[in-house]
């Protein structure tokens, strides 16, 4: 005889299978019983679409982060997935909130572009007339000038490739957004500064190969 609430659905749960059970009284439905207490927190509790719709904020959440994660650490490529991926998470505010911080970070990276390309110009004028008093040997100019241009080299590779992500990132948010993420001054810069960079590659390699 089932004497609590519960009592039958515990026992019948500890069963993986019909083989070998064995009852020793016929159940009766009013063996069957649930706690009050169960039927009142059943009555109150959150309604299933309301939990869909916090699932569906919080992995929009999740998703933007991403988004901000990795265009902070410059990896426009997969920001650029994370952001479609995030679009299509059908949470129109994920979609404005990683708008407007990618709208914020472009002058942030046009800063850093434009560090590199003048630490870049800044080197290759220091090669054109080296310290008598750090290379005193001829043999010492070109092992410190190769390495030299090998350090600027990878720099310039470096800021040109997060040049040609971002402008691709850009490419892709054209069919989201309206008007574009980057506007047409920052294009420009970015544009003049992908130019300027391709010609300091050709001037390194030149040097290089002299």
């Amino acid at each position: 005889e089932a004497f609590a609430p519960g009592q039958v659905y515990v026992a019948l749960s500890r069963c993986t299978t019909f083989e070998g059970l064995w009852m020793r009284s016929k159940l009766y439905e009013r063996a069957i019983s649930c706690h009050p207490e169960v039927i009142d927190f059943s009555m109150n509790e959150t309604d299933a679409g309301l939990i869909r719709d916090m699932i569906k904020r919080g992995k929009s959440t999740y998703l933007l982060r991403k988004v901000l994660y990795h265009y902070t650490l410059r990896q426009f490529a997969a920001a650029k997935m994370a952001l479609l991926e995030a679009i299509n998470s059908s949470e129109p505010s994920t979609a404005q909130r990683a708008q407007h911080f990618s709208r914020q970070g472009i002058p942030r990276v046009i800063s850093d572009c434009q560090r590199s390309i003048t630490s870049i110009n800044r080197g290759l004028e220091a090669l054109e007339d080296p310290t008598p008093s750090l290379f005193t040997k001829k043999q010492r100019l070109n092992v410190k000038e190769r390495k030299h241009l090998q350090i600027l080299g990878k720099e310039a590779e470096r800021t040109l490739g997060m040049i040609k992500e971002i402008l691709k990132f850009n490419s892709a948010s054209k069919n989201i957004f309206q008007p574009p993420i980057i506007n047409s001054q920052y294009l420009q810069a970015l544009q003049a500064m992908k130019a300027e960079l391709a010609g300091l590659m050709v001037d390194i390699k030149e040097k290089a190969a002299s």
